[in-house]
């Protein structure tokens, strides 16, 4: 027979209130349910941005100001993982020729591959992607080459900052931050 003598928890009157000992179940299940939905639910892992090696340059060989369909900078991947055109997005700022600033946004799924590119919205500088293997995604080699448009507010102000910023849309993270000087 087991001696409980020295156990007066368990039937003395010390014992723990029936109250607490709910409330500390209900904790203890309440704990235990958010450990397993965070498992089920992945909301305790963070959403990593691919990482992307590019450069910005100033096309050399055009004066910005001038007629429409000059390319006056290009984006270049050099390195890094490759991107599908749904997860990515090109924010452009930039001085038109009457001095307003100019901010387009252009999902990658509009992005043209025709010759002198399309407008990335009505009446803004023109952007071509040049998929460099056929791929259908965004991968190295593969670069976008930014025009000036025929209208004034798509002609690009010389001697002025350009910024283009390429987002990756699942993670909201800038995967391209460049502003250079065009001229």
């Amino acid at each position: 027979m087991i001696n409980l003598k020295g156990y007066n928890f368990l039937f003395g009157k010390k014992a723990v209130s029936p109250v607490i000992g709910t409330i500390l179940m209900v904790a203890v299940t309440v704990i235990m349910a958010a450990i397993v939905g965070g498992f089920v639910y992945q909301t305790a892992r963070p959403k990593v941005p691919p990482a992307m090696s590019s450069s910005l340059a100033d096309d050399p060989r055009q004066a910005v100001g001038g007629a429409g369909d000059q390319r006056i900078a290009k984006l270049s991947w050099e390195g890094g993982k490759n991107l599908l055109l749904t997860e990515v997005r090109a924010l452009v700022t930039y001085t038109d020729n009457a001095s307003a600033e100019q901010t387009v946004v252009q999902n990658a799924t509009s992005w043209s591959e025709a010759s002198g590119g399309a407008p990335m919205d009505t009446n803004k500088i023109e952007l071509q992607w040049v998929d460099s293997d056929g791929s259908d995604d965004i991968s190295p080699g593969d670069r976008l080459d930014f025009y000036e448009g025929t209208a004034a507010t798509a002609v690009v102000k010389a001697n002025r900052d350009f910024t283009v910023k390429i987002i990756h849309i699942p993670t909201e993270a800038l995967v391209a931050d460049y502003t250079i000087r065009v001229y």
